[in-house]
């Protein structure tokens, strides 16, 4: 069920990285999704 919850995460943060890609200053955008994966990695280690 993880793995499962973690591949819809990660493709909803590849699509969501693409959109604000598209809006917002590169190193904005790459510093949001760095957050992201950190936030969903420390959920991981926490689960």
């Amino acid at each position: 069920m993880m793995v499962v919850m973690n591949t819809v995460l990660g493709c909803m943060m590849v699509l969501c990285l693409i959109f604000v890609s598209k809006t917002w200053p590169w190193k904005v955008s790459y510093a949001v999704f760095a957050i992201a994966n950190f936030s969903i990695a420390y959920l991981d280690f926490i689960n």
